[in-house]
């Protein structure tokens, strides 16, 4: 699995000034600009990523999303600082390790300019809002619970079809 281009989006959007980029949080973008990339001219029907996500309870997930966070942590992208909050749950954040630099080869033009427009997008957004709107588009609201998602049925979602008169969310976005 080439690592280089989650580096590449985490690293974006750390310097982007996301506002409080939980691990949900940061999985919802990765998502979207995945799924937007998918619908791109050039993708020829691949993700940015390459990943799989499974439909989740909360949304789409990252198969595999700890061993790669894991991974941002022991090349020094990012440290993970766990929040207890007033509920029984913890959150956790992400933030930039100051002396970690990284250039964007491995990515192209077109990828640069999607993922851009969603972290400028979607950086005030709440996880929870991120997580409603991922569970409207149509590979999280048509795949089974805990079955890999289908990319394919977002070449035309009915929900951005009637919400915003769209077939997808490249089309949304450009």
């Amino acid at each position: 699995m080439n690592l280089s281009i989650i580096e590449s989006i985490t690293y974006h959007m750390l310097t982007h000034k996301i506002n409080n980029l939980s691990k949900t949080k940061w999985l919802k973008i990765v998502f979207f600009i995945d799924l937007c990339y998918y619908n791109c001219p050039i993708s020829d029907n691949n993700l940015l990523t390459g990943f799989d996500y499974i439909k989740m309870p909360y949304g789409p997930m990252i198969d595999d999303y700890e061993n790669i966070l894991e991974h941002l942590v022991n090349i020094g992208l990012i440290k993970l600082i766990k929040y207890v909050g007033y509920s029984s749950s913890d959150i956790t954040y992400m933030e930039k390790c100051n002396d970690f630099n990284l250039d964007f080869e491995c990515l192209n033009r077109d990828a640069i300019m999607i993922i851009n427009k969603i972290c400028d997008t979607f950086k005030g957004s709440a996880a929870k809002q991120l997580s409603e709107l991922s569970h409207a588009l149509a590979p999280w609201k048509q795949s089974n619970m805990f079955d890999i998602l289908d990319f394919s049925l977002s070449k035309r979602d009915e929900f951005l079809i009637n919400n915003v008169k769209k077939t997808n969310l490249y089309n949304y976005f450009f």
